[in-house]
């Protein structure tokens, strides 16, 4: 597992690049959807993970999911660089650590809020005074 260090350094280079070509929006949001797939998809990791499939048939399984999702050449460099490198599974936290930096330059701060009530019982009460 890469610890948050190494996983802001992946995010560093890509926010250098995507601010270098003009499109760090773009970028993140590639970044994003890709990580959000991995995520949700077991049967990817799985597969991914498996060294019975042998490395030639997980890099076309990879390949196979980055032409699906539209990759573009920069997202597609990066992610089969992680491939390469055997970093897939930290997509996550490459892509969380991508939006930090996004959103500090940005300055936006991000935030939970938790409350006693739901929200909707709050704005009812308001609407109804």
């Amino acid at each position: 597992m890469v610890t948050g260090s190494m996983a802001r350094r992946w995010a560093k280079a890509l926010f250098a690049i995507g601010e270098e070509q003009g499109n760090l929006l773009g970028i993140t949001r590639e970044v994003q959807r890709v990580a959000e797939t991995w995520t949700e998809s077991e049967e990817l990791r799985s597969a991914m993970s498996n060294p019975a499939l042998g490395l030639a048939a997980r890099q076309q399984i990879w390949e196979a999911l980055l032409r699906r999702l539209g990759a573009t050449r920069i997202g597609r460099n990066f992610f089969m660089l992680l491939f390469s490198k055997g970093r897939v599974a930290e997509l996550p936290a490459i892509s969380r650590e991508l939006q930090v930096l996004v959103d500090r330059k940005d300055n936006r701060l991000r935030a939970d809020v938790a409350s006693a009530r739901a929200a909707g019982d709050r704005l009812g009460a308001l609407k109804e005074e």
